[in-house]
């Protein structure tokens, strides 16, 4: 009788096991299925083949997953809990460009609203504010790089509700595209002021607090979703051939550092 009961037991185990690993992969099958959709529409592209990233960067973050296209080398992060892509980067279009020619605002801002429209996560665009700033880099040949941002505000408040393009200024091709969509869930009246936030800042990055001269409310996200209101507090020491650029980033309700940077 032990014997019999002992098989059944083997035989359940092995038979939940057999099911567990189907529903596993029927579950990535379905995810690709999705993630592959969701880049053809990104990209625009007819087809795509993509397997996943074991050790990518968000690879290893709860709601993340890093993806590549097989075909092509391009690269995308997924948000499973959004159901979107939030980062895509196509290695190719950072190749060096032939000459110095450069296709223009107007050119890097048309392509770009291109992506936008139909890359979106939130859907409409409406509303948003849109900024084009150009980098150029090199003098022989002079490189030039646009970023096209679509950016929500709340009242003055930026959110972190965006899509931003960044195009190559050469080719035209695009390089990267970042967002993120999400309704926000926190308050937008700060319990810590702006001059609180700057004293914070000037602690945490041992600057005088006369350093610390320009300072915006915003809401940001963590990896995890997790929303905040925060004063992003600017620092800038010295002068323009001798001096440094600092960044701190205050929670505008606890008035906890919550990340920095500094280039000295």
């Amino acid at each position: 009788m032990k014997r019999v009961l002992l098989s059944a037991c083997l035989l359940v185990s092995s038979v939940t096991a057999v099911l567990g690993a189907r529903l596993a992969l029927a579950e990535a099958l379905s995810s690709a299925e999705r993630i592959g959709s969701e880049a053809m529409r990104l990209t625009g592209a007819r087809s795509v083949r993509l397997r996943p990233v074991a050790d990518g960067v968000f690879s290893g973050v709860d709601g993340l997953s890093e993806w590549v296209d097989a075909l092509t080398g391009e690269e995308y992060g997924w948000s499973r809990n959004g159901q979107y892509i939030f980062r895509y980067a196509d290695p190719r279009a950072y190749a060096p460009p032939v000459g110095s020619s450069d296709i223009g605002e107007s050119r890097a801002k048309a392509i770009a609203a291109a992506w936008a429209n139909r890359a979106y996560a939130g859907g409409s665009l409406a509303g948003m504010a849109v900024s084009c700033t150009c980098k150029e880099e090199g003098t022989d040949p002079v490189t030039a790089e646009y970023l096209v941002e679509y950016r929500r505000y709340a009242g003055t408040v930026r959110t972190c509700d965006h899509i931003a393009i960044r195009v190559n200024g050469s080719s035209g091709a695009v390089m990267s595209v970042e967002q993120d969509y999400d309704v926000i869930s926190v308050g937008l009246s700060p319990q810590v002021g702006s001059d609180e936030a700057r004293s914070i800042a000037a602690r945490e990055l041992g600057v005088p607090v006369e350093c610390c001269t320009a300072y915006n409310l915003e809401v940001v996200k963590s990896l995890q979703g997790v929303q905040h209101l925060v004063w992003v507090v600017q620092a800038r020491t010295g002068d323009e051939e001798v001096g440094g650029e600092g960044v701190e980033v205050v929670d505008a309700h606890s008035g906890k550092a919550l990340d920095s940077g500094k280039s000295w």
